[in-house]
Formats: C-alpha cells, sequence, structure tokens
C-alpha cells in the first residue's frame, strides 16, 4: 500500500506527504521518543564506473574516500564561490556510490554532474527505491554508519536517533512496527537534532561553516581540490563566519523556510540572517533552525517577520559546534 492511499492523508501538491492526518499528534509521539517513520521526499542518484570516486571526490565537500559499504557522509555541493546547492548524504553499495537528495534537486544534480563526466568511465541514473526516516530504532549503529538488513540499508544520521532506511519496496514505510507520521513532524526531528535542510528557497544561501558542517564530519579539509573549496578553505584557515546556525524557539507564528531575519537594532530593515527550516511545536510556538549574525543573537536583537517581531529563546544545539 502507498502512503499517499491511506485515510486521511494530507500531501503537498508534489504528493510529499505532510502528515497522516494529525500533526500535531504525530509531532507529540516522535518527540516522546516512540518508534516512528516517515516516508520523505528524497531521491536516490546511483554512481558508478572506475571514475566514479574521482569524479564524486571533485566535486563534494565531503571526502569520498572514507565512504565505504559500512561508512556513509554528510556533505555538501557547492557553487564556486563555496555556497550550498546541495545537501546529501553519500554511501556506496558494492561498486556504486549513492546520493541521497531531495526530490526536487534530482534532475538538476543528474544534469550537473554529467557536465563533469566527459570521457570518465562514470555511468548516472536515478533509482527506483524509497528513503524512509526512522526515529527511535534500536538499531546499534554509531553517527554515519550503515547497516544492510533484510528489509533494506539503514544509515545513521549525525548527533541523533534518526535513522535512514533504503529500500526498493513501496511498503517500506510499512517495517518495524513503527508508527507513520508525515513530513512535518519529520522535519520537528531534525530541527531538534540540528541537522540544516536545504529547500527552494536557500539554495545557494549558505556556505557550510554556517550550517556547521565541518562539525558533523561533512566537510574534509586535507582531501585537495573541489568545487568551492578555495572559498570554504579560506573561511576555514583565515576567517571567521560571522553568521553560523541556531536552533530557536518563538512563541509566534512559524515563517517560511529562507524568510528573513530582523534586527532591532538596524532601522534600515537589512537581514538579520534567514531561516533555515521552522515547524510549530506540539506544545506552542515555533521551533526553527536559524542563520543569523553572532553579535545580534548575542545581543537578543533577532527578531522575526519585522524588526518589532517575535523575538527568539535561543536553544543549544546538540552537538560541539567546534569540532571540525
Amino acid at each position: 500500500m502507498s502512503w499517499q492511499d491511506l485515510s486521511g492523508t494530507h500531501c503537498d501538491a508534489q504528493g510529499c506527504v505532510l502528515d497522516f492526518g494529525d500533526s500535531h499528534a504525530e509531532k507529540q509521539t516522535a518527540l516522546a521518543g516512540e518508534l516512528v517513520c516517515a516516508p520523505l521526499d528524497l531521491a536516490i542518484i546511483d554512481v558508478s564506473g572506475a571514475d566514479a570516486m574521482q569524479l564524486l571526490q571533485g566535486q563534494l565537500t565531503c571526502d569520498v574516500k572514507e565512504v565505504s559499504d559500512t561508512q556513509s557522509r554528510l556533505g555538501a555541493w557547492c557553487t564556486p564561490k563555496g555556497r550550498i546547492t546541495v545537501l546529501f548524504r553519500l554511501y556506496k553499495q558494492g561498486d556504486s556510490y549513492r546520493l541521497i537528495v531531495p526530490q526536487f534537486q534530482l534532475e538538476y544534480c543528474l544534469k550537473r554532474l554529467q557536465m563533469f563526466v566527459f570521457r570518465s568511465d562514470v555511468t548516472l541514473k536515478g533509482l527506483d527505491a524509497k528513503v524512509v526516516g526512522y526515529s527511535g530504532l534500536d538499531l546499534d549503529l554509531s553517527t554515519d554508519e550503515v547497516k544492510s538488513q533484510d528489509n533494506g540499508l539503514y544509515i545513521r544520521l549525525a548527533g541523533s536517533r534518526l535513522f535512514y532506511c533504503v529500500s526498493p519496496a513501496e511498503s517500506a514505510w510499512q517495517q518495524n512496527d513503527a508508527k507513520a507520521i508525515g513530513t512535518q513532524a519529520w522535519q520537528l526531528l531534525t530541527i531538534e537534532a540540528g541537522l540544516s535542510q536545504i529547500s527552494e528557497p536557500t539554495v545557494d544561501a549558505f556556505i557550510p561553516q554556517m550550517l556547521h558542517l565541518p562539525a558533523l564530519n561533512a566537510v574534509s579539509f586535507t582531501k585537495g581540490c573541489y568545487t568551492g573549496q578555495e572559498v570554504v578553505a579560506r573561511t576555514h584557515y583565515l576567517g571567521k563566519v560571522k553568521r553560523q546556525l541556531y536552533r530557536a524557539h518563538s512563541q509566534g507564528a512559524c515563517p517560511a523556510a529562507g524568510a528573513e531575519l530582523f534586527s532591532t537594532e538596524d532601522t534600515r530593515g537589512q537581514s538579520a540572517g534567514l531561516v533555515v527550516q521552522a515547524q510549530a511545536h506540539p506544545d506552542g510556538g515555533c521551533r526553527l533552525l536559524l542563520v543569523a549574525q553572532d553579535k545580534l543573537i548575542t545581543a537578543d536583537a533577532v527578531r522575526l517577520h519585522s524588526s518589532e517581531g517575535d523575538s527568539l529563546n535561543i536553544l543549544d544545539l546538540p552537538y560541539n559546534t567546534e569540532a571540525s
């Protein structure tokens, strides 16, 4: 059975399941630590051939040489100016590398990767497989570790109790006796875990350090050149980013991803940062991941919607942001 066929399911225009009838209850269940699963709007690209590793190594921020049948990596694909276009999860299965990317970026990724193939021995294709998100799964895996089981391939996400399950079965989401949740509840879990997602409004908006990707083992500073490497490395060795990722709570209405933040100290209305993602919290208010100017966060001067808008309560991230 497809998840879209269940009674009461709410989907967006692309068919992504927002909730199964009660987003509030699904979020409560997920935050309580119960075993839940979510059908995710993600796609998988298979990259195979003798030159596959070399091709990816020259494009991605993570060290592809560290990826194996048992180790995955979070990573970014950047513009030459170091801005993140795609956030992905890279793993290996057999002789193929596989990229888990947002569904809306599948065709873009295939076309852009093909531009760099030239005469290399590389074959690219999208896979007909499902990616399901799990929380609360009793599976002994360390961060980034991969384990293949009879009902799918499981990947532990960074700094959290969250997993991906990759399965060819349409019914993959019905496995493990988990309660189904929609992508709204899943996104709340990723916000609590401090794991950013790039959506259409935030493509090319951030450099890796702004999202703490070095702390999540998603950037290698020793692997050599890749697209955007010069800017990312210069920021790491010579500079300090003035904007970075924060987890926050607001009692007001949830802004959209990509919404601008405002400062009480700036009467000109200039942007103080951007919302990465936001979800209503079942206990009231809104949980957010946002990128904002450090000095304004320190001064409690960042507001939502306008310079006189809702204030923010800054919360700790569940990992060491200084790691690299």
